[in-house]
């Protein structure tokens, strides 16, 4: 009836009804590729709003509909692994970059490793120098000066069959190609620090983030994640914030990755990366970013 409210996409999951007529509202997971337009939408409200229970129902939906999707939780010690059902694959961070275990080990693992995930050898160069210019385990006033170094010995290193940020280095380091001021910092970090190790494989061997069918679901486990706080400047941050806020970073665009020309879709909950600025963008999203936070 032309009278009735329309609202949301002509096809796609349910997320809710019309207050006055009780007609469907739609989610298309695919509109936003199919027109050309942001990938992006977004679930608020305050706490017990039922953000959650809306974010489990539409991940299990849209598993449903034979999409990949990943779902990330970075809340400590949350476990939405039985509200997916069957259909789901759980990973935890502690097994990603604990300290013993599963993926982590001991630091170095890569699974993370922007050079791994990424679907060409440039966008992988690209992102690993934003992510570690970002995360800058340098002495203090040496970033600057040293990014366009990391840049060409990654390039090297690459060239030269490096599949890992660290292997990279360490290629580009013992040809001559950089310098240890650029590459010992970094090497050395990852050894001793399993959430950079994520991010900074050691190995060109390894596991590496992907997405299985149905639902993949990441979480934080009781990983030390030490997220900031929205709006905070940079610089001002610790190197554990920005190692955290790097690791997250790296697990969406591994997330979007794994999922690009697959039609899938990308959840995510309160405290993700936010885009920054041009290197940030460089990685292509899925077909649908989602994201449930607090208003």
């Amino acid at each position: 009836m032309a009278s009735l409210s329309t609202v949301g996409d002509a096809r796609g999951i349910n997320v809710g009804f019309t207050v006055h007529d009780r007609q469907e509202a739609l989610m298309s997971a695919t509109k936003s590729s199919d027109q050309d337009i942001y990938p992006i939408g977004a679930v608020v409200g305050s706490s017990g709003s039922g953000k959650t229970q809306s974010l489990a129902y539409s991940a299990y939906q849209y598993s449903l509909e034979g999409r990949p999707v990943i779902v990330i939780d970075p809340k400590k010690g949350s476990d939405l692994s039985a509200a997916f059902g069957d259909a789901c694959v759980t990973y935890s961070l502690d097994s990603f970059a604990g300290s013993s275990g599963g993926l982590g080990g001991s630091g170095g693992t890569g699974v993370c490793d922007p050079l791994r995930f990424s679907k060409t050898p440039a966008d992988g160069i690209n992102t690993a120098v934003s992510v570690l210019h970002d995360v800058n385990v340098w002495p203090h006033g040496s970033r600057q000066n040293l990014e366009a170094d990391l840049q060409a010995a990654l390039k090297y290193g690459v060239a030269h069959g490096a599949k890992a940020i660290g292997t990279a280095l360490q290629i580009a380091k013992a040809d001559g190609e950089a310098s240890a001021e650029l590459a010992d910092p970094i090497l050395r970090q990852s050894r001793t620090d399993p959430m950079f190790g994520a991010i900074v494989g050691l190995d060109d061997k390894g596991k590496v983030l992907s997405a299985s069918e149905g639902i993949t679901y990441i979480r934080v486990g009781n990983a030390n994640l030490e997220l900031p706080p929205m709006g905070v400047d940079q610089a001002s941050l610790g190197l554990t914030q920005r190692i955290s806020a790097a690791l997250i970073r790296m697990l969406v665009f591994g997330s979007a990755e794994a999922l690009r020309d697959r039609r899938g879709v990308l959840m995510t909950r309160p405290r993700l990366e936010r885009r920054r600025g041009a290197r940030s963008r460089r990685a292509r999203p899925a077909d649908s970013l989602c994201g449930w936070g607090e208003e």
